[in-house]
């Protein structure tokens, strides 16, 4: 039997093994336009909805959070370790149209999902001239 070390089973698995890993964590996200809203999708995976901190200031919608490290540190038998934790924030201009102040979230399953209100707009009205 030709046994296989396992450096070369993880390069194998998940690439060449190098320090080049991101020094910081950065959630994507998805924006979607509806008739009446946005509604944006951001993956937080590992991260608790309630310590997750949502502001709008002006026209910048702000998230605000901490992935936390749950890793037993004593137990030190990492072959690789890929997963990045510490702090994050993300923000995005809000468009023109939106009502702030009725910006709601909610999270699920490692995904914060937040709706931004349109404004309704305003109905087209035809003004009478009137002839003097």
């Amino acid at each position: 039997m030709n046994l296989i070390p396992w450096k070369n089973v993880f390069e194998g698995l998940l690439g060449p093994e190098t320090d080049a890993r991101p020094t910081a964590w950065v959630p994507v996200m998805d924006i979607q336009e509806g008739e009446k809203d946005f509604t944006v999708r951001i993956e937080l995976p590992g991260v608790d909805p309630s310590q997750v901190e949502l502001s709008v200031e002006g026209t910048l919608l702000t998230l605000r959070g901490e992935k936390k490290d749950v890793r037993e540190t004593e137990s030190k038998g990492f072959r690789r370790t890929e997963c990045v934790y510490g702090a994050f924030e993300r923000s995005l201009m809000l468009p023109e149209g939106v009502d702030a102040g009725a910006i709601a979230a909610e999270g699920a399953h490692g995904v914060l999902t937040v709706r931004i209100p349109k404004v309704p707009a305003a109905a087209a009205r035809r003004i009478q001239v009137q002839a003097k």
